[in-house]
């Protein structure tokens, strides 16, 4: 979850702050920062929840999917730059990422109430 928020912010400061440099150099900054807090929780609760025999499998196809979709989303993101400017890029972005809090929310909130 604190990389989703950290995603949250990035797009909030590098979007707003589009025609700033430093406040998009900060975006993307932190925009790394919540990749990197969300894959090392991703790869931690992969590691704790699979049987020993499944974990690298399962890994590897959670590491490619992961890169394919870096990949597509590097590759339309110039053509959404180009027709809707770097706010509409951001604004494009926040949208996974709400939906990925949003579950996340529900999703806490249903085992704090089981436990």
């Amino acid at each position: 979850m604190l990389g989703q928020l950290i995603y949250v912010l990035a797009l909030a400061i590098a979007g707003f702050g589009q025609h700033d440099r430093t406040l998009v150099t900060i975006g993307l900054f932190l925009l790394g920062l919540g990749w990197s807090a969300a894959t090392v929780a991703a790869s931690a609760l992969l590691a704790k929840t699979l049987p020993t025999d499944e974990k690298t499998n399962v890994q590897g196809l959670s590491d490619m999917s992961m890169n394919l979709a870096g990949a597509f989303g590097g590759a339309i993101s110039g053509s959404i730059l180009a027709s809707i400017a770097f706010l509409g890029l951001n604004a494009a972005a926040f949208i996974p990422v709400a939906i990925v809090v949003i579950f996340s929310a529900v999703a806490r909130l249903k085992r704090d109430k089981t436990a």
